[in-house]
């Protein structure tokens, strides 16, 4: 055996200490490493090597809401050098650079039937979002349910996905506009080349600006890209938009007067419907948020005639005026009732109509029998069907409701025109029976 000195269990110690150090060091590489494989999808489909894949640097950062607004973490700043220094021939570090993370925020992804938690991230080729699996919680089905069709509706709903992550390239991206979420200026509407939108809601304005500068410095410029993607980015609607970036810096109406579109619509190379929305996402509207759904207008108020005569101006309601204002007596209704109000009594100001013309409840309305809408309502009204009486059951009821009284003012909605299945009970739910005995 060996006396051991002080000097030598000094060592001893000093050694065990290491032994620790590399081993905290190799769990931390392997979470990292972990993550890595996770984003890094494209070069395992490619059948890069686990050593290739462990090369992808990746940010860090624990998901917490407290987050340090970095223009890019230091391992992506090297990876950028060495790309840019030329040296090109590492196809690892060519692409570890681009799926390295520029940026990693929470966010909530808004749909009309769900809101999800997770974060957003941007990546040079591609845009994610990484659902929180903590913080994911679906709102809670109706403890209650009194009808067969409230039973399929929950069927339904059952199957809906309990969120999932998902990415899109930033070469399919046509447009990035700020939004409203609760009314702050907190949240942003991506439009892609498929003619759909994902709508991301942020916790501040400081953090959304950030996020819209990162998006905006990854999208391939029109000037210099594929004759592909340039094609298809310039018979973009939004290319003005797009190209620009006027969306940050541009009211809605100098985004309508440099669009050029108005002067389309005049000189009819787009559509009534086509405009109509156009003005409706200017002005922030979207489908993936109930409360800020798309605005249609009436247009024909004769729903009782076997046949009309679109020639005859009197079938057409006059779109200079409000849905309340379209009656004379109506109107002065509203009118009495503004001029007469007692402020002080009342201890509120004036004012023409009590209600709005569009709202979350509207549209569930309207779209009551075609999911997920019909779950949406059936939550709306604590677990069961609206009265049958209050449930949408008539086009000429509807417009004749809107004409009547104080507390209805409503417009359409953009399905009205396009979707058909709004007005038929596919679904075959059991709504109830009105006090007329009709079902």
């Amino acid at each position: 055996c060996k006396l051991r000195t002080p000097a030598d269990r000094q060592s001893s110690s000093t050694e065990q200490a290491k032994t620790r150090r590399i081993s905290a060091e190799e769990e931390e590489e392997s979470r990292v490493i972990t993550k890595a494989i996770k984003v890094s999808l494209p070069l395992l489909a490619k059948g890069e090597s686990s050593k290739q894949v462990q090369d992808v640097k990746l940010s860090t950062a624990k998901p917490e809401h407290k987050f340090d607004l970095v223009d890019l973490v230091k391992e992506d700043e090297e990876l950028e050098d060495e790309i840019k220094q030329g040296d090109t021939k590492d196809s690892a570090a060519t692409e570890a650079y681009q799926v390295s993370i520029l940026v990693r925020v929470p966010c909530v992804m808004m749909t009309p039937a769900y809101q999800t938690p997770g974060f957003f991230m941007v990546t040079r080729q591609h845009v994610h979002f990484e659902v929180d699996e903590e913080k994911l919680r679906l709102k809670a089905a109706p403890s209650k349910w009194v009808s067969a069709s409230s039973k399929k509706s929950r069927q339904w709903e059952k199957s809906l996905p309990q969120g999932y992550d998902r990415k899109w390239e930033v070469n399919s991206i046509r447009a990035i506009m700020f939004r409203r979420k609760k009314l702050r200026q907190t949240a942003l509407e991506i439009f892609l080349e498929n003619n759909t939108s994902c709508f991301f809601n942020f916790e501040s304005q400081k953090v959304r600006r950030h996020v819209y500068r990162k998006v905006c410095s990854v999208l391939p410029d029109p000037d210099t890209a594929s004759a592909s993607v340039y094609t298809d980015i310039k018979e973009s609607c939004y290319y003005f938009m797009y190209k620009k970036g006027l969306s940050l810096i541009e009211s809605p109406a100098k985004l309508l007067e440099k669009s050029g579109f108005t002067k389309l619509w005049q000189e009819r190379k787009i559509s009534n419907f086509e405009y109509l929305m156009f003005l409706n996402t200017l002005a922030g509207r979207t489908y993936n948020d109930l409360s800020q759904y798309p605005v249609m207008p009436w247009v024909i108020k004769d729903y009782t005639s076997e046949t009309i005569n679109l020639r005859d101006p009197r079938v057409f309601r006059d779109l200079t005026l409000p849905i309340g204002a379209q009656k004379k007596n109506r109107l002065q209704q509203f009118l009495s009732r503004f001029n007469d109000w007692d402020q002080e009594m009342l201890r509120m100001p004036p004012f023409m109509y009590g209600t709005h013309y569009s709202s979350a409840g509207y549209v569930l309305f309207y779209m009551s029998r075609i999911e997920p809408y019909t779950s949406e309502h059936i939550r709306l009204q604590s677990g069961h069907f609206d009265n049958p009486n209050r449930m949408f059951h008539s086009i000429a009821l509807a417009w004749e409701g809107c004409q009547t009284g104080f507390g209805d003012v409503r417009e359409l909605i953009p399905e009205w025109y396009y979707q058909p299945e709004m007005f038929r009970n596919l679904n075959r739910y059991d709504m109830g029976t009105r006090d007329s005995g009709e079902i």
